[in-house]
């Protein structure tokens, strides 16, 4: 299967989730698309076969390319991390689903996870869903979520960073052949911050269960955590 990704931002939850689901898929094909030049853009042409940079603010034009790109190279699905929006050529011809920093259908739209620390949430999620018309309300197909434990802003966004890195893992997994289903994982938080795997259930490969730790230890959450 070819997996086309539209990308945009720092890239580096794609980063680390391509990463480990190369640890299970080494034949896995990645097709990258991007309207600009970003850490993403980087990220993209570090793992994909083939990477397109076409730069525009119109949703139309960028949709158009991203869908030339994509069809002439037989993806099957689409999959964005993305800060706009696109043109139905898009959704209307691929399965596209997006990235979403909440536990939808709460907090949709830009700055989701500023959103829920301003209004102290209860919980702390990242969602999947397919991508249509409306904005951030396209059917669910996964979603995991946090109970936070840390009044910080930094230590929420770095948990948002981690289970961005989880869910599209268990995604891909699934989408790339593995006989496990997404379904609603539930991380809590404590002191032991890296044995997350145990609650996670994402794959039975001890290469992604060690991997996802390396990436707790690094990420701020784990600091900010470590030093209470």
């Amino acid at each position: 299967m070819k997996i086309g990704l539209i990308a945009t931002g720092g890239g580096g939850a794609l980063d680390a989730a391509l990463s480990l689901t190369k640890l299970i898929h080494p034949s896995a094909c990645f097709i990258g698309f991007s309207d600009r030049y970003c850490g993403a853009l980087e990220v993209l042409q570090k793992h994909c076969a083939i990477t397109s940079l076409h730069e525009s603010t119109r949703k139309e034009e960028i949709s158009d390319h991203a869908y030339k790109l994509f069809r002439s190279n037989s993806c099957e699905i689409i999959v964005l991390l993305y800060s706009r929006l696109i043109a139905s050529r898009l959704y209307d011809n691929f399965s596209c689903y997006n990235v979403h920093p909440s536990l939808l259908p709460n907090y949709k739209g830009f700055g989701a996870v500023e959103a829920a620390f301003c209004d102290s949430a209860k919980v702390l999620g990242v969602t999947i869903h397919e991508v249509d018309s409306s904005v951030d309300a396209g059917p669910i197909n996964c979603q995991v979520k946090t109970i936070p434990t840390v009044k910080n802003i930094k230590y929420w966004q770095s948990l948002s960073f981690l289970m961005k890195v989880l869910l599209l893992v268990s995604f891909l997994d699934k989408k790339l052949g593995a006989n496990t289903e997404s379904v609603l994982h539930t991380i809590c938080c404590t002191p032991n911050l890296p044995e997350v795997m145990q609650l996670l259930g994402i794959s039975t490969s001890t290469k992604i269960q060690k991997g996802f730790r390396d990436v707790v230890r690094k990420s701020e959450a784990f600091s900010l955590y470590s030093s209470l």
